[in-house]
């Protein structure tokens, strides 16, 4: 077996060891050792593949990232924008099911950790980026005002997602996500509609 994917499979094991550790006993709870014992590795095994347990986590996160910047890779540009925008939300809401328990993890370490909370808002660049996209054919296709900005647009449905699934985290994960943050947009895209909006106020 070649040395490159030997590495990979211990590195993955430890990874799978984290999360685990991190759901059965709180990310606070957890440390190297255990993460080290649980993977059947050396505790500087764990150190050869990562640099501490707070590295474990972003990789962790990293990898839920990746597998939702692959579902969002398959979206149809130029689909009714609104069929697009159900879409995106309910992979986001798919994804975040894949793994529901590690999802809380990383929810509330990601709030409470200014680093990890720099490295959400890079990764979450890449999503949002998407999301602006569809704004983009709402625009094209008249659903939306043209002289509003995307990202602008794209911004106000993030805080939708961001605050529906805070909320859905906390009560448990048991309620539709995907449909209470679709329901939150629809309620904005009234104010950003294509109509033509109230007139200026003059001062």
């Amino acid at each position: 077996m070649p040395a490159s994917s030997s590495r990979s499979r211990r590195r993955d094991a430890i990874l799978e060891a984290a999360a685990d550790r991190f759901v059965r006993e709180g990310y606070a709870e957890t440390t190297v050792d255990t993460i080290a014992a649980a993977a059947g590795v050396a505790r500087a095994t764990v150190f050869n593949h990562f640099e501490g347990k707070r590295a474990l986590l972003i990789a962790l996160y990293d990898r839920q990232q990746e597998r939702l910047l692959q579902r969002l890779a398959e979206r149809a540009p130029g689909a009714p924008w609104e069929r697009q925008l159900a879409w995106f939300f309910r992979s986001g809401e798919a994804e975040l099911r894949v793994d529901g328990a590690l999802t809380s993890i990383l929810h509330a370490e990601v709030l409470h950790d200014p680093l990890l909370l720099a490295h959400d808002e890079v990764r979450g660049a890449l999503v949002r980026r998407i999301l602006e996209q569809i704004v983009q054919d709402g625009q094209r296709q008249g659903r939306l005002a043209a002289g509003l900005r995307p990202g602008a647009i794209a911004g106000l449905f993030m805080d939708c997602w961001t605050a529906a699934v805070g909320r859905w985290v906390a009560q448990g994960r048991q309620t539709p996500l995907a449909a209470e943050v679709l329901r939150r947009v629809r309620l904005i895209v009234r104010g950003v509609g294509a109509g033509p909006g109230p007139a200026p106020r003059r001062s």
